[in-house]
């Protein structure tokens, strides 16, 4: 029996710029194995230096898509029921926009202090804890008439449509913060 533990690892930002630094450097090497990069340059590579938008990119890739994968296994695997209402149709969107949503009140609490413009922090905040609210009920109430095979054909297929407008505004909302929180470091 394999007994499982958790340990944390953690780096300083110092040690992932090295870590990214060695990481560039490696593969850009010549043919006959010299550094096509000055080895000072490239240890200066920084977090600080990843630009905004870049971080945004790499939350909309991948935080927000591979998300969803669990949802288009049946279909990327080709077992199982792959259309739309059926994918969609059980308010599991509801569920991964709650989680969507608590990373961006994460990025936001991290800077809270740092951002001067306190109204729109003030909208992020209430924005997201009203879409907190509505999610987790709509996801309540779906998850318990889902659990009950003879109500499942019954399900209406505005949920399909309402767990994926919720998805959609809890991705921007998130994706908003993830920007902020990248401008403002």
């Amino acid at each position: 029996m394999a007994i499982w533990s958790r340990r944390e690892v953690r780096f300083t930002e110092g040690q992932v710029a090295k870590i990214l630094a060695l990481a560039i450097e490696a593969t850009q090497r010549n043919a006959d194995g010299s550094s096509t990069r000055d080895p000072e340059e490239t240890l200066k590579l920084s977090i600080d230096k990843v630009k905004p938008i870049t971080k945004v990119w790499f939350w909309l890739g991948g935080v927000v898509t591979f998300s969803l994968l669990p949802m288009f296994w049946g279909y990327l695997s080709g077992s199982g029921d792959t259309g739309f209402y059926s994918i969609f149709g059980k308010g599991d969107l509801f569920l991964l926009s709650t989680v969507l949503l608590a990373a961006g009140l994460t990025e936001i609490a991290l800077i809270v202090k740092a951002i001067d413009n306190k109204g729109l922090l003030g909208t992020l905040i209430l924005g997201a804890l009203l879409l907190v609210v509505v999610d987790v009920a709509r996801y309540s109430t779906v998850a318990q008439e889902a659990s009950n095979p003879a109500h499942m054909e019954a399900l209406p297929h505005s949920i399909a449509w309402a767990s994926l407008i919720m998805y959609l505004l809890a991705a921007l909302h998130s994706t908003t913060c993830v920007y902020l929180g990248a401008k403002t470091e």
